[in-house]
């Protein structure tokens, strides 16, 4: 079994990093011995909600992390752990991951989306899932259970300037493209390139104008993602490619967006 813990304080310099996951044994069920602690992240907050399970060939242990699921792999159930460069699942309105095997080898993931009231977040609210994908390095990624998307229906038809993408240029200014037409329930899949002296780009959902719907931006210098004006994740932007996928469905909106790297 493991456990949130707290390191015994035996020096000044453990105090801001003393927290890991305890690591329990028993045979009945009832008598625990505690072992050395299992794993020790070393952040300023201490490890909560651990999830560990094997998925072919790697062992995974998901943790949070102020509410944001991080995760370590390993070739062995003990570790030694490995902390891939883009360590989380989601962010910050996906709390803390569980996780269980599904159908063809799947694995899905259940988190909770907090409440937010009075501009601060608050603990429950409605249920995430996330299923997982395991790419060929054993890292993870998450997106749509496929289950769980709105039945396909037939294609919508793009107008003529997006059919083979489109090139947006404002220079100083402000430029939009826009879609008409779209179904209140639809499945949006888009891939977004911005240029390399790219300030900031953004895709409205489910408005009439600019000034209203779900306003998603993306400030690549800064490093920031936001949904109405509040962050959602803050990550390394330069020289990306953006894939979002979003569902609109009874005018309300789910998205999911992979950030990857682009090669140059």
């Amino acid at each position: 079994m493991l456990a949130t813990s707290a390191l015994e304080k035996i020096s000044p310099l453990h105090f801001d990093y003393n927290g890991g996951l305890a690591h329990f044994v028993s045979e009945d069920l009832k008598n625990w011995t505690l072992l050395k602690p299992f794993f020790i992240p070393v952040y300023e907050t201490l490890p909560e909600c651990p999830d560990i399970f094997q998925w072919n060939d790697w062992h995974y242990l998901l943790f949070s992390i102020k509410g944001v699921t991080h995760y370590r792999m390993a070739q062995n159930r003990n570790g030694p752990w490995l902390k891939p460069s883009g360590d989380t699942l989601d962010g910050l309105m996906a709390r803390v991951f569980k996780t269980a095997p599904f159908t063809g080898n799947r694995r899905l993931a259940a988190a909770f989306a907090p409440t937010l009231k009075d501009d601060s977040l608050f603990y429950a609210g409605r249920v995430v899932f996330r299923k997982l994908l395991q790419y060929t390095d054993g890292t993870l990624g998450t997106c749509f259970p496929e289950e769980m998307q709105p039945a396909d229906k037939a294609n919508v038809q793009l107008a003529a300037k997006f059919a083979d993408g489109l090139e947006l240029d404002s220079g100083s200014s402000l430029q939009i493209a826009a879609l008409k037409g779209v179904p209140d329930t639809a499945h949006i899949f888009m891939q977004i390139a911005p240029s390399a002296d790219t300030y900031c780009f953004k895709l409205g959902l489910r408005g009439d104008t600019p000034a209203d719907g779900g306003i998603l931006s993306f400030y690549p210098k800064e490093g920031i993602i936001t949904f109405q004006d509040k962050i959602l994740a803050k990550s390394l932007l330069d020289n990306i490619i953006v894939r979002v996928d979003a569902v609109e469905k009874s005018r309300r909106i789910f998205f999911w967006i992979c950030i990857f790297t682009m090669t140059l």
